[in-house]
């Protein structure tokens, strides 16, 4: 359910705000609306962020490679110079490679030529003999003429390598010519600064290896130090004020209510409690049992917020997830490697944290009725033989087996059953809210999609399934015409008049044919539970058969062997992709689009403190201290 929140003011002395915000993110239970404005100080603090963050970013690159990890704690002070030891590092690794690449370019350029020297060529130079390599055309080459001497060395991008040497004076050399310069300590000279830039990185490297070893204890000053202290400098800006007073707005759940009144009269605040208007930015906190909440991890990962005014799907979007994820993989034997690595994950979780994870939960939940499904289509690895023998026979239903031709249609019956339940309930919600909310009259216009969507489902299956065994019966036709009807009718009404809002029914009537013929796509895509489900068992079947077509041989086993690795191990992370793609597609779309959804929540982060509170960390007077400052790289 979405929790109910209650908008509050707050108002405090302006000479004792910075306390009182301390005091308030004790209390750690009212979400602040935020101000963006940029302070000295919230910029300063942002910035202490973004190097903590780039710091952490060069380190992860080297957490993996490490073996253990620093066992002292870092303080203030220590995770100030490391932010600044790890940033200079990483400059210096940069330019070095940089520099690195410089070198390696010049030493492929000049590595043609041979391990001339520039102190070979300024003794000759001394002596009267003048040389110059260069790079030039047949045409050039041919201007050049006999004098002075041109020796080719070789070819190179479509140019002559020549060697020029005059006697007495520089040779003149057509124009366009590409002269070579000899660097000091010439080839040799390029390698040793090579060598050195290389050895310098190596350094480098291993002085970031060894700063990994604080990756942990830097990721807990960030979270417990710098992002609370550029939290509190945002809210402090937020701060409205005249006199000597200061005032935020913010928001909480209703059940904390008394307990802010209570703390507000402590601390000597003025506190005003408000209902929320249609326009504030209300966060949403969505709270659920935990056989509901394993599917909060999912929406963690879409990173998706139901507005505060819209619905609460998890339940609902758990139990179709959860067919859908069974149809869509539509496997047994997949649904066990599915379990059997779940189970490990969440056993491993509980040895080393005393408690297992959501998402663990989530995925061997999904796994199991996975393996639910597939015992009943008798779909074990693909292989039709499983199903005819026992005792995996025992569970098979002959009339959705993926083996019997028969069972085709009423997979697809099944498909669409499913889409037409889902709708409904999307209608049926919205209709029960519309009456809740008092807008009676615009609620019958959900009983009109309802009409649309069972006639709609009658054509679905005339056109996809069979049109004679499923006719296009008139009462369809005269429900989706009934629906269309009440939808123009009331589905425009908003307590202005009725014939207003009838106008406004009218007006929109091309629209809402639109809205018509997108329902018919809405339940069609529903199909696309069969027909994944399908190509999944067809895949693993087609490996099946080309690893049995291999041979009896020890070199033909070997080779079944790999297919079959190969095969299955594809078609399992196929299927577990098009989970995502069209299972949750089914709920955040095609659903929640029917729920007039538009996932525009904010998330409830309530101003509090940090979880694990660092030991140097305290209240206000601290924050002005405990910051990584930026300071110039050495």
């Amino acid at each position: 359910m979405i929790v109910p929140m209650t908008k509050v003011f707050l108002v405090m002395k302006a000479s004792e705000a910075r306390e009182a915000l301390a005091a308030l993110r004790r209390f750690g239970a009212v979400h602040v609306h935020v101000q963006d404005r940029e302070t000295d100080e919230v910029e300063a603090r942002r910035r202490e962020l973004e190097r903590c963050e780039r710091a952490l970013g060069v380190l992860a690159e080297y957490r993996t490679q490490r073996k253990g990890r620093s066992g002292s704690r870092l303080g203030k002070e220590e995770a100030c110079s490391l932010v600044d030891r790890v940033l200079s590092l990483a400059e210096e690794r940069r330019r070095l490679e940089e520099e690195a690449a410089g070198l390696s370019s010049r030493l492929e350029e000049l590595g043609p030529w041979g391990d001339v020297s520039d102190e070979d060529i300024a003794f000759l130079r001394e002596h009267g003999v003048y040389v110059e390599l260069c790079f030039m055309t047949g045409e050039q080459r041919a201007r050049l003429g006999k004098d002075p001497v041109c020796v080719e060395v070789g070819m190179r991008g479509g140019r002559r390598m020549c060697v020029v040497v005059g006697r007495g004076e520089e040779p003149a050399l057509p124009e366009g010519v590409e002269v070579v310069r000899i660097p000091k300590g010439g080839l040799a000279g390029v390698r040793r600064a090579l060598m050195r830039v290389r050895e310098r990185v190596r350094e480098v490297e291993e002085a970031l290896l060894d700063a990994a070893g604080s990756y942990e204890e830097l990721v807990r000053m960030r979270d417990e130090v710098v992002r609370p202290a550029w939290e509190f400098e945002r809210v402090a800006a937020s701060l409205e004020g005249e006199g000597p007073l200061v005032w935020l707005t913010g928001f909480l759940p209703e059940r904390e209510k008394a307990r802010l009144a209570d703390y507000a009269r402590k601390q000597a605040w003025g506190a005003l409690f408000l209902d929320p208007d249609e326009d504030d930015p209300v966060p949403t906190l969505v709270e659920n049992p935990r056989a509901i909440r394993i599917i909060r991890p999912l929406f963690d990962f879409l990173d998706i917020v139901p507005g505060y005014r819209e619905f609460d799907i998890s339940f609902v979007f758990l139990a179709f997830l959860s067919v859908f994820f069974a149809m869509i993989v539509g496997d047994a034997g997949y649904g066990l490697i599915f379990l059997a690595s779940s189970l490990y994950i969440l056993r491993r979780e509980y040895r080393l944290t005393g408690k297992v994870t959501d998402a663990g939960v989530l995925i061997a939940w999904m796994s199991l009725c996975t393996v639910v499904w597939g015992a009943l289509t008798g779909t074990w690895f693909g292989y039709e033989g499983f199903a005819r023998t026992a005792p995996f026979s025992w569970f098979v239903v002959e009339g959705i087996s993926s083996w019997e031709p028969e069972a085709t249609q009423t997979v697809q019956l099944l498909s669409f059953g499913l889409g037409l339940v889902h709708l409904s309930i999307a209608h049926l919600w919205r209709f029960v809210r519309e009456i809740r909310e008092g807008m009676v009259l615009r609620s019958f216009s959900q009983l009109g999609w309802l009409s649309i969507i069972w006639g709609l489902f009658n054509v679905v299956l005339n056109l996809v399934v069979d049109a004679a065994r499923y006719p296009i019966l008139p009462v369809s036709v005269y429900g989706i015409a009934t629906g269309l009807l009440l939808v123009v009718l009331f589905g425009s009404q908003e307590g202005d008049g009725f014939f207003k809002g009838l106008g406004r029914g009218f007006a929109g009537l091309f629209t809402t044919v639109l809205d018509v013929i997108g329902s018919f796509g809405d339940l069609i895509s529903y199909i696309r539970l069969f027909a994944v489900g399908l190509a999944t068992v067809a895949l693993a079947e087609a490996f099946n058969t080309m690893a049995l077509g291999a041979g009896g041989s020890v070199v033909g086993i070997l080779i079944a062997g790999i297919i079959l690795l190969i095969g299955h191990g594809l078609n399992l992370v196929m299927s577990a992709l098009s989970v995502v793609v069209h299972g949750v597609r089914l709920n955040l779309l095609e659903f929640a689009g029917h729920l007039g959804m538009e996932w525009t929540g904010i998330h409830y982060t309530p101003f509090k403190e940090p979880t694990t509170p660092a030991d140097d960390a305290g209240d206000e007077g601290t924050y002005k201290d405990t910051t990584i400052r930026e300071r110039s790289a050495v």
